[in-house]
């Protein structure tokens, strides 16, 4: 597979180096990739969409708008000089009226808009007919839960990153396991990294049992 780079999650750095393509975000990546004009990317919490947003924002010289903002003050405000933008987290955005103006005043004026949302815009339960449509009917892509490849090298990167110490067995028995979930893994790995610093222990096969 291709490498992108970028830091993952929990260090909080979206530097190009360590962000690992596979099937599972490939269609984002390439999504971030296009000339899309507005566009949506989902995916569940710690998937890697701030990683993409960040990309493309090095990319294109965007800015990250507020979504406090919205339903607070005008589009125009909200947007100032930019011409290019992300917004994330648009499932948390309460007022549905000043979403649709901002995405309609970004169409009317030729902007190039990134959404980020944990869900498909078909599931996101948007009462707003004008809004509903225009989410539904702009491109997006769907972060997937991570394949065995993918889980496999998060782990690795997570326990590398806390200087780590984990055997291959240990790696194989974790990927056969755990939930195929972003967020599960970081949980498992903060949980035994606290329980190897305060029991001063190896991570081992019986200490993982206790957590998948």
């Amino acid at each position: 597979m291709t490498q992108l780079s970028f830091q993952w999650e929990n260090k909080q750095s979206y530097a190009a180096e360590d962000f690992i393509i596979a099937e599972s975000n490939f269609a984002a990546t390439q999504l971030v990739q296009s000339d899309f004009k507005i566009a949506l990317i989902s995916g569940e919490e710690k998937s890697g969409k701030t990683h993409l947003v960040h990309y493309w924002l090095a990319k294109s010289g965007g800015i990250i708008l507020d979504n406090s903002l919205l339903g607070k003050t005008n589009s125009e405000e909200i947007w100032g000089n930019a011409q290019k933008a992300t917004l994330e987290n648009i499932e948390n955005i309460p007022d549905e009226k000043a979403l649709f103006h901002l995405l309609r005043y970004a169409e009317t004026n030729n902007y190039q808009l990134l959404l980020t949302a944990r869900l498909p815009a078909s599931q996101l339960g948007i009462s707003l007919p004008d809004l509903r449509s225009r989410l539904l009917a702009m491109q997006s892509a769907k972060i997937n839960p991570p394949d065995e490849f993918l889980i496999r090298v998060f782990l690795l990167k997570n326990f590398s990153d806390r200087q780590l110490i984990v055997s291959e067995e240990v790696i194989n028995y974790i990927c056969k396991r755990i939930i195929r979930s972003f967020k599960e893994i970081i949980k498992l790995v903060d949980n035994l990294e606290q329980i190897s610093s305060e029991k001063k222990r190896e991570i081992t096969i019986p200490l993982v049992k206790n957590f998948v």
